[in-house]
């Protein structure tokens, strides 16, 4: 198979597993996919404090990812001689976990930036939960 066909099979395979969870919302393997990871709003809360406890939840995983890393690696190089000709141990611990730690550092920084950002300089929005969004109230 060439590679357009590969890549059209795929495709259709995502748009496919997409349109039957959407048209069955009530199953446990959509609720499991599609439920809201991290901190949820809160009623009348304001945006900068949501931003901090994102903040804080993105800086909490990294630090689990952070001990699985230096646990994976400490072990790999403990228990082999050269631990990088062994693919999975470079695709997981010298690639995934560490592109993983990248992102929820910079989470974690972007969302506090963000957070002091709109608590220093902008209108402080509060969540409606009616709305469920974050608007300005009197």
């Amino acid at each position: 198979m060439s590679f357009t066909v590969k890549l059209l099979l795929f495709v259709v395979t995502v748009i496919a597993i997409g349109l039957l969870l959407r048209h069955f919302p009530n199953s446990k393997l959509t609720q499991l996919l599609c439920r809201w990871y991290g901190p949820v709003p809160k009623d009348d809360e304001l945006k900068s404090r949501f931003l901090f406890r994102w903040s804080w939840y993105a800086f909490r995983w990294f630090i689990v990812l952070g001990i699985v890393t230096m646990t994976g690696l400490v072990t790999g190089f403990y228990l082999h001689d050269d631990p990088a000709e062994n693919t999975y141990f470079v695709l997981f611990f010298l690639f995934g976990f560490p592109m993983l730690l990248g992102m929820a550092f910079l989470g974690g920084i972007l969302c506090f930036v963000k957070g002091c950002f709109i608590r220093a300089f902008r209108g402080n929005l509060r969540f409606d939960d009616v709305r469920k969004q974050f608007i300005e109230k009197a």
